[in-house]
């Protein structure tokens, strides 16, 4: 992943949990996240952390990892022997979660809920 000068000497479990946070907070309110890895003795610029939380999204998105879910999925980069139905799911499927995401960074912000 890029930008992961300030996790290079943590240890597995505490990126483990780094990420979880991350999640947790989907993907978003840095300054949460500063303050938790200050609580935990690291200090990192907004900017460092920032590109940590970009390439662990785009990392995410690539295993199919869900926020709330513990089930991830490696989707095959070759879709070229997809059916045309195949292909179309698997839009939907983007689509569908990048909905969510954004409806998810929605709630964040202002508390928007689609409910």
């Amino acid at each position: 992943m890029a930008g992961k000068g300030f996790v290079a000497n943590m240890t597995a479990e505490d990126k483990e949990s780094l990420n979880k946070e991350i999640r947790h907070r989907g993907y978003g309110r840095q300054q949460e996240i500063l303050d938790y890895l200050a609580e935990h003795g690291i200090t990192t610029s907004k900017s460092s952390l920032n590109r940590y939380i970009m390439a662990l999204k785009d990392a995410d998105n690539l295993t199919g990892f869900q926020p709330g879910h513990s089930l991830q999925a490696r989707i095959p980069t070759d879709n070229s022997s997809w059916s045309e139905t195949d292909r179309l799911l698997h839009r939907l499927g983007k689509i569908k979660f990048e909905e969510q995401m954004i409806l998810k960074k929605l709630e964040s912000i202002s508390g928007f809920s689609p409910d």
